[in-house]
């Protein structure tokens, strides 16, 4: 029900903010809003929240957010692709499309709910994302501590490489479009190292490439699997399962 949403806004613009607010409202949701990142988080902190709402560019100062669902806005010149979280609305926002932004946001962590509560324990496995956008490393870090992974982060393909030289992983998460170098070459390298752990080492792409060839490119570098970006819980849960239970 709307009344039993309360959705926390952050938006510097004042008009954007007061459309945002007006829509939410329209919808018979709690709204509390504001332009400052500091109020945000003491609003966070104090008021029963449910939903909070922001823009790409603030999406980081939530990143943290276990409770409550991250929406997250974006303009027309961006691409929905470019964000790891699944919760994601296009500029303008209407009364239409906010409503179905936050029931599927309720849906998703529903399923998740169920999900991780049938899944196996995973505190044994120390997992490697990699992605050049600070953003999709923590969203996807939030997405993953439920699972009581150990997580450790990389921004780049060789960064990642040096890592995995000198730890032992379970699973990496290696992002395909990476400047310095990118997921496939990182992969291919990876593979090229001596020992039966490199070769053995599950990796699974992180891309925006939903395509067929796309897939066929990436699993021909030496990656294991796929996930696609933005990414889906259930989607998520299944690799898990996969790749960290059969070991």
């Amino acid at each position: 029900n709307a009344e039993d949403k309360k959705v926390l806004l952050l938006e510097a613009d004042n008009d954007l903010r007061a459309s945002i607010e007006s829509n939410l409202k329209a919808l018979g949701v709690q709204v509390f809003a504001t332009g400052e990142v500091e109020t945000a988080k003491r609003i966070q902190k104090d008021e029963t929240i449910t939903h909070i709402m922001t823009s790409s560019q603030n999406a980081l100062a939530f990143s943290e957010a276990n409770t409550q669902r991250l929406l997250v806005y974006f303009s027309a010149e961006q691409s929905q692709q470019e964000f790891v979280t699944e919760n994601t609305l296009e500029l303008p926002i209407y009364c239409v499309n906010v409503s179905q932004a936050l029931n599927e946001s309720d849906q998703k962590t529903s399923k998740a709910d169920e999900d991780h509560n049938s899944t196996e324990d995973f505190s044994h496995a120390t997992v490697l994302v990699v992605d050049d956008n600070e953003i999709n490393l923590d969203v996807a870090e939030g997405m993953l501590e439920p699972y009581n992974l150990n997580i450790e982060k990389a921004i780049n393909g060789y960064e990642a490489i040096e890592m995995i030289k000198a730890k032992k992983y379970d699973l990496v998460f290696m992002d395909h479009m990476m400047p310095v170098l990118d997921g496939i070459d990182a992969t291919k390298i990876i593979r090229s190292l001596e020992g039966e752990h490199y070769q053995t080492l599950p990796i699974v792409a992180l891309t925006a490439n939903a395509l067929s060839d796309g897939r066929e490119e990436l699993i021909a570098s030496g990656m294991n699997d796929v996930l696609i970006k933005p990414i889906e819980t259930a989607k998520l849960h299944q690799i898990l399962k996969v790749w960290i239970s059969k070991k």
